[in-house]
């Protein structure tokens, strides 16, 4: 460019005659979606048009039942938007528009947690856990407004002492009002307890198959506190026991290592000195039980430990050295 040339350009931007600004972008029009979901109890011209604009906020329709799904024809929903006053909507090729109000469902079980709460506090028990709730009637999942922070709560409950029956009353938020549920049942205090699931003989050793924890009612389980299949896998049975029967301590024993008229191993045991012989088990035992045994050749009796299956230990003092060696001749 010559000196000449700029000199005129240079004129003609300060005399404002420079290229023109560009065109601003018009507005998007307002656009129909072809569904919509929403929370509230009113559809407003956002939740239906894309760029509503300053009416976004404006309700024209009500909102489906909780959970629900309906319809709308396109042009009447159009019709609404354009009388509140979105004069450039258009439903495009749409010819109606689904609506979907959502929800929060409400289980059965989280209501039956609430109930059990409640009754715990009014009946003293200290772990609602501890309460086996049950309801008169089968208890169907509810539909709540999932704004709300309080979409299930309890009201009231009553029960009454002794029999534990009770009767509750249960609001479900769904918004403009809620709904009001009466339940009856009973709650039951539990105590989880190691049951058998198979019968067993006297003196028939528990595996761990043969065991599994169940919730009892406390009453049931009597003086029995809750245990562990390991508590009781292991040892045998005292007597015989049924199935479905919550164990107690006083059911179960170590395992016979000794039966009574059987031959038994005596042992012998000092420092540096280890005998033994075979003897007779004058009585029956369990590993560390202390019994009788006879020395068949000597017809001596001494009494020893159970140490082991078939084998039964003394020391110093509780036979003979010189007895042992006469039983071993």
């Amino acid at each position: 460019m010559t000196v000449r040339r700029f000199l005129a350009f240079a004129a003609l931007l300060a005399c404002g005659l420079g290229p023109a600004p560009a065109p601003a972008a018009e507005p998007a029009r307002p656009t129909l979606r072809a569904a919509v979901t929403v929370a509230a109890e009113l559809v407003t011209i956002g939740d239906f048009f894309d760029n509503a604009g300053p009416l976004a906020d404006r309700a024209i329709f009500r909102a489906p039942d909780l959970g629900t799904t309906g319809t709308v024809p396109a042009w009447r929903v159009l019709a609404e938007a354009r009388a509140a006053g979105l004069r450039e909507a258009s439903e495009g090729l749409l010819v109606e528009v689904s609506v979907t109000r959502s929800a929060r469902e409400i289980g059965a079980g989280e209501i039956q947690s609430l109930v059990a709460a409640a009754l715990a506090r009014q009946m003293g028990v200290a772990d609602a856990r501890e309460l086996q709730v049950t309801f008169d009637q089968p208890l169907e999942p509810r539909l709540a407004d999932e704004r709300s922070p309080a979409p299930v709560r309890i009201a009231s409950v009553n029960s009454v002492p002794g029999n534990g029956r009770f009767e509750a009353l249960v609001l479900i938020d769904k918004g403009a009002a809620p709904e009001r549920l009466r339940l009856r049942g009973q709650a039951t205090e539990v105590v989880d307890t190691v049951v058998l699931t198979r019968p067993l003989a006297r003196g028939e050793v528990l595996r761990a198959e043969d065991l599994v924890v169940q919730r009892v009612p406390k009453r049931q389980a009597g003086a029995n506190r809750p245990a562990a299949v390991e508590d009781f896998a292991g040892l045998a049975a005292r007597r015989a026991l049924r199935a479905e029967t919550p164990l107690t301590a006083g059911d179960v024993q170590q395992p016979l290592l000794v039966k009574r008229g059987e031959t038994i191993t005596l042992v012998y045991q000092s420092p540096g000195l280890v005998l033994s012989a075979r003897a007779q088990a004058l009585e029956q035992g369990s590993l560390g039980d202390v019994i009788t045994v006879l020395n068949p050749q000597s017809k001596r009796t001494v009494v020893g430990t159970v140490s082991g299956p078939g084998r039964v230990t003394v020391g110093p003092g509780g036979t003979s050295v010189a007895s042992l060696g006469r039983a071993q001749q």
